[in-house]
């Protein structure tokens, strides 16, 4: 499994719209040259993994969403349910 930060950029067109420029590599570039270089821009951070087997993805998407069901549980039911 490989984690990639990107940044995704969103040009302005002068009115309401910003445009999709391009995407690169967060760690390229510097938080300070990000905002010279993109100053009227949209810039949004992305994360992007890659996993090495169709395995390995299904057991990340298990675990996501047993970590997201369990967020939604109070601690009475956390202890019911024996999870803590």
């Amino acid at each position: 499994m490989q984690v990639i930060k990107m940044l995704d950029v969103y040009l302005w067109d002068g009115g309401d719209r910003h445009n999709y420029a391009h995407s690169f590599n967060a760690e390229s570039i510097s938080e300070k040259d990000l905002q010279n270089k993109f100053k009227h821009c949209n810039v949004q951070k992305r994360i992007v993994v890659l996993f090495d087997n169709l395995t390995d993805f299904e057991a990340n998407k298990i675990e996501q969403d047993r970590q997201r069901i369990l967020e939604k549980l109070t601690p009475q039911e956390r202890k019911i349910l024996g999870f803590e």
